[in-house]
Order: structure tokens, then sequence, then C-alpha cells
């Protein structure tokens, strides 16, 4: 199951390498810090970067995460499990599969191409792909599109690449 760590924004990476070293292997399977490639101008050239894709928050994946809470007691950096009505609660396995669908193996959610005809997008690779329902707004310009995703037992706006490589009418 995939539980929720909230961290101090732009330190996940610090955060879970502390995680790594300082809670015992066997209280949890992996870490997981979705991220996503977009593309940048630099410099009057378009550039691939990645940026987290929930800043702020990490995805603990263990199957019972009784021992890995008791163990992060002793991680300095602000670190706090999300809770439902005062219980440590796992994502719902239908926002797990929406998450898992997105991201590759590296825990990356790729570029996606795409065209627009007849004002409908149209996603012909890449992981929204069969999603495009989830697309709520493009922004030809910077390459992106914002999508709705349910999680933490809400619905997120996530901005994620998307290239529109042509507009047909």
């Amino acid at each position: 199951m995939w539980y929720v760590l909230w961290v101090e924004t732009g330190k996940e990476h610090k955060v879970r390498g502390m995680l790594d070293v300082m809670i015992p292997a066997d209280a949890f399977e992996r870490i997981v810090i979705p991220e996503k490639k977009i593309q940048k101008k630099i410099k009057g050239q378009w550039q691939e970067i990645q940026r987290v894709l929930f800043p702020g928050y990490l995805f603990v994946v263990a199957e019972d995460i009784t021992d890995f809470a008791k163990a992060l007691k002793a991680v300095p950096e602000f670190t706090q499990m999300l809770k439902a009505d005062d219980a440590i609660a796992a994502i719902y396995p239908e926002e797990e599969a929406a998450l898992k669908r997105l991201v590759d193996a590296d825990e990356i959610v790729e570029m996606s191409q795409g065209i627009i005809e007849h004002d409908e997008v149209k996603i012909l690779s890449g992981p929204l792909k069969g999603m495009e329902g989830i697309v709520k707004r493009i922004n030809r310009h910077k390459r992106t599109a914002v999508i709705e995703l349910g999680l933490f037992e809400r619905v997120l706006q996530v901005e994620v690449g998307l290239e529109i490589t042509e507009k047909r009418s």
C-alpha cells in the first residue's frame, strides 16, 4: 500500500536520503518521489527538465506502516504521515492505480504528445494517452497541461508536460 509523507517543500530528496539511512529496511519497501518531465525555454532553446510532481510529499510503499511511523520520530527534518480520522491511512487503490499508470519505472511522468482536432485534445503518445478526460487546461506556449487527479481524498490539479504538435479545424 502507498502512504503519504508530508515534508518541507524542496527537501523531498534530502529527506528520502535520510529515511533510507535512518529507517530499518524491513519497515518499508520503497519511497517514491514522483517527478515530471517538462520542457522549458532556456536562452531561446527548449530543454527538458525534471520537477517533483507533488512538492512537499513523498509516498511510502509498505504493507504495514507502523514500524516506519515509529522510526520516523528519529528523523531530524520535518516529516508527518498524512492521517484520516487520527489514523495513518493509505491512499485509495484507484488513486494508487492512477499514479502507477502515469509514472514509469523510474518514477517519472514523461512528456506526452498530442493534437487538437475540432477543439478536442487527442493524446497520441505518452502517459496521458487514453486519459484525455483528466486534462483540464493546456498551455501550448509552455508545452504543459493541467490534469486533475484524485488524491489525498480531494481533487488536485497538477501540471505535466504535453506538447501539442498540430491543431486541426
